[in-house]
């Protein structure tokens, strides 16, 4: 294995160790002005009526966008909750909040055998992967269709 020498003269490290550190993953936040203000002026109002300090939330980005919205992103969801509820409060006649919500993927499933159905599609996958650890009702199938041989369901 190869060491890393750290740039302050430290321990040596693991290059592995180095490499494979976790990447914390950050909760989003986007404002719009509701009266067509710059970027800038938006973060202005911001930073003259919200305090993060005193709601004890660490705020990771301010970053503006091309399109005139603000993001902010924050350690968790709790933050993010906190944060849209005291921004609306205080600032929601100059700023509108939106909290970006994860979609569903989709998934198209190739070569499945003739017994599978659209109707025992869910148990089927729930019974051969329970490392997924999925609960019923968040597989859904919408619907079943042939190609040139290939049987294809989505």
């Amino acid at each position: 294995m190869k060491q890393v020498q750290s740039p302050s003269g430290g321990a040596r490290k693991l290059y592995c160790d180095v490499t494979s550190a976790s990447i914390e993953k950050l909760s989003k936040l986007m404002l719009k002005s509701r009266t067509n203000q710059s970027p800038e002026t938006i973060k202005n109002v911001l930073k003259t009526k919200i305090n993060p300090t005193a709601m004890k939330v660490g705020i990771k980005i301010l970053k503006s966008l091309k399109d005139g919205r603000i993001l902010i992103e924050v350690r968790s969801i709790d933050e993010t909750n906190l944060l849209s509820t005291n921004i609306s409060d205080k600032c929601g006649e100059v700023l509108e909040v939106n909290v970006p919500k994860l979609r569903k993927p989709r998934l198209i499933m190739c070569n499945t055998p003739q017994d599978v159905t659209v109707e025992n599609l869910e148990e089927t996958i729930l019974a051969q992967n329970p490392e997924l650890s999925l609960k019923p009702g968040e597989v859904a199938a919408r619907f079943k269709f042939r190609t040139k041989g290939v049987k294809l369901t989505w």
